[in-house]
């Protein structure tokens, strides 16, 4: 029955080569949901990690890495504080 034609024809390194491809797709599929769909979002309600965006933690790392110049750091610092 399946002696001939496309199943017998592949042999054992058709199968093979076949069931790679498949994990190789299914890796990919896996890999491109996890990059769309990343956990550890914040859900509302729920406190912001210690160093999360909004913090003087998060401050002092934007200031060093350069995104941030320092009258803007100072700024957004004395309002997180609330010093003025």
């Amino acid at each position: 029955m399946f002696g001939t034609g496309w199943c017998g024809a592949m042999g054992a390194a058709g199968w093979l080569f076949m069931a790679l491809i498949w994990g190789g797709f299914l890796a990919v599929v896996v890999w491109a949901v996890l990059r769309l769909f990343p956990r550890g979002r914040q859900g509302p309600g729920e406190p912001l990690p210690p160093g999360g965006p909004g913090t003087a933690a998060d401050l002092d790392r934007r200031l060093a890495a350069g995104e941030i110049d320092a009258d803007t750091y100072l700024r957004q610092r004395d309002t997180l504080t609330g010093a003025r």
